[in-house]
């Protein structure tokens, strides 16, 4: 997601604002909630990015004839970058918004954001000296310095080319995010115990859809009890594929899982496989706690439109008592991990 930086004009009867660089100061404030954001050192680079890896602002602490102010705040699960122009007073004079989940990606934007603000001027090269004369030799006059100027305000049709200008300087790639996850299980309905198990998933995400893959593993767990003290247990190992939706920290997926079931009666006969198919809906919440890292938690209604039955002898006689145990056709898991956006 992106906001275009557009400049207003100034005061009337006053002159417009004309940032260069090396003559900008850099107010930084870090708000509630976004102490661990990126620091000013860090935006100084990230704006550097796009001015030939040189700072545009003066040092902290040294003034300058211009003034750009960056706020960076968090509510609920978002952050949101202002980036503003502001005159002697504090009155913003120009401003550019930004959200993002992840502090450090918005930091990387605010950083570009710049080059909308302040940007290089053609330079002008001044007219060659006349010719010296052969005694006294003169060097010629070194071309200007390049000058940075604001944008001035302008139609929609102008804002259209700085969109195109920021998305060349930025590449389409910043709007995608990476997360590695990596958690715990517990089932409900699934057999006799609550069942543990774990969880590992990769997931790219475009603004407000994701596609996601993950693995998970519930570790064996009593499903049937024969008798006084002959017990049967359960496992799975399987694959999902989620695509999901997000709205700030909540999202609603769709699940498609195959696997295998393994079915054992410990001290009998060797364990039984048999395929693991099942659909359903996933929702959950993704919380983020600072540096690309979030707390993620989430429940899943897993229909088995194929639910195998499984035997096992009791004895040695093939003709002797069997314990059976049929998957269940509904049944629910829960998860709780952390993940690493990038």
């Amino acid at each position: 997601m992106g906001v275009v930086f557009v400049a207003s004009s100034a005061r009337a009867g006053g002159p417009r604002p004309s940032p260069t660089q090396g003559d900008v100061t850099l107010e930084y404030h870090r708000g509630k909630g976004a102490t661990a954001c990126p620091d000013e050192a860090a935006f100084r680079e990230r704006a550097a990015d796009s001015f030939e890896f040189d700072d545009p602002f003066v040092p902290p602490g040294a003034s300058a004839t211009s003034h750009m102010r960056v706020e960076i705040t968090r509510e609920g699960g978002v952050f949101r970058g202002t980036l503003s122009v502001v005159d002697a007073s504090g009155a913003a004079l120009a401003s550019s918004a930004e959200e993002h989940v992840d502090c450090d990606a918005l930091v990387w934007v605010l950083g570009h954001r710049v080059a909308l603000a302040v940007f290089r001027k053609p330079q002008v090269v001044s007219a060659p000296p006349p010719a010296p004369a052969p005694a006294a030799p003169e060097k010629p006059a070194p071309p200007p310095p390049p000058q940075y100027v604001l944008v001035p305000a302008c139609d929609e049709h102008c804002i259209e080319n700085i969109v195109r200008r920021v998305a060349a300087r930025t590449g389409p790639w910043i709007d995608f995010s990476v997360t590695l996850m990596a958690g715990g299980l517990l089932t409900a309905g699934w057999s006799e115990d609550v069942g543990p198990g774990a969880w590992l998933g990769f997931q790219v995400r475009h603004q407000w859809f994701s596609m996601g893959l993950e693995a998970r593993a519930l570790f064996p767990a009593k499903t049937l009890t024969f008798g006084e003290n002959i017990t049967s247990n359960v496992a799975t190992f399987s694959g999902l594929l989620l695509p999901c939706a997000h709205w700030r920290v909540i999202f609603g997926c769709a699940f498609f899982e195959v696997g295998s079931y393994i079915f054992t009666v410990p001290g009998r006969k060797p364990a039984v496989t048999d395929t693991v198919l099942s659909v359903g809906p996933r929702a959950g919440i993704d919380i983020p706690i600072g540096a690309g890292f979030t707390v993620r938690g989430f429940a899943d209604l897993a229909i088995h439109p194929y639910a195998p039955v499984f035997g096992v002898l009791l004895t040695p006689d093939p003709d002797g008592p069997k314990a059976q145990w049929q998957t269940r056709i509904v049944s629910g898991f829960f998860g709780l991990g952390v993940g690493w956006s990038r």
